[in-house]
């Protein structure tokens, strides 16, 4: 098992308006990934992929929520929550091998 690590160091400028995020109570669904400190929230461009990826790690949530302005979303975000970073990302997805992909937002 490995902790997650970048695969590229292609930079793709990523607009995260109209995004949909997991939502429940009164805050976002974070997740965690084994060896890694880092707390994900994770954005997606596709509701049914959002259900599948949380149905499959077994994350209840409540809501889905959009991203009314990409730019604005990001600077309201924390740089961690307590001590643990917090990484967002898109499109989490489960390769045929049971790793993780993703694009990280910075």
């Amino acid at each position: 098992m490995f902790a997650p690590r970048p695969v590229s160091s292609e930079l793709k400028d990523i607009d995260l308006t109209d995004k949909l995020f997991p939502w429940k109570g009164d805050q976002p669904v974070l997740l965690s990934m084994p060896l890694s400190n880092a707390l994900y929230l994770p954005l997606f461009n596709l509701e049914g992929s959002l259900r599948a990826v949380l149905k499959k790690v077994g994350v209840p949530f409540e809501r889905i929520k959009k991203v009314d302005d990409g730019r604005v979303f990001l600077e309201s975000l924390p740089k961690f929550i307590g001590i643990q970073p917090l990484k967002v990302i898109l499109n989490p997805r489960f390769t045929e091998t049971g790793t993780v992909r993703f694009t990280e937002v910075q």
